[in-house]
């Protein structure tokens, strides 16, 4: 087995091995972690649900996330600079109650 297929892990999930020298490697190190987050944040979720129910200790959450980093999602917006078109407008009015002029009767100056 290769060294670059395997990952040593602690028992709270967190990655012990790192080569950021080599960029697949490193790509994989950011999958990992971002899979350990999502499963980190659905064992939190399920806590916060189970908790008034069933109480304080008297549960063991675990949460194992297959993620599929093969499928990407791109958005994009694109623009004729050559054609004015508004790509995004805001107002803000203002109004108010009090008269424009204001002061003080007995000023200490």
């Amino acid at each position: 087995m290769e060294a670059a297929q395997v990952t040593v892990v602690d028992q709270k999930g967190r990655l012990l091995n790192s080569k950021n020298s080599n960029s697949e490697l490193s790509l994989t190190t950011k999958q990992f972690n971002y899979k350990n987050e999502i499963e980190e944040h659905l064992m939190a979720r399920v806590e916060n649900i189970l908790m008034p129910i069933v109480g304080q200790g008297s549960m063991r959450v675990q949460v194992s996330a297959d993620v599929d980093f093969t499928v990407t999602e791109k958005t994009q917006e694109m623009f004729n600079p050559d054609l004015p078109a508004l790509r995004s407008e805001q107002t803000t009015e203002d109004q108010s109650s009090l008269s424009a002029l204001q002061g003080c009767t007995r000023c200490f100056i």
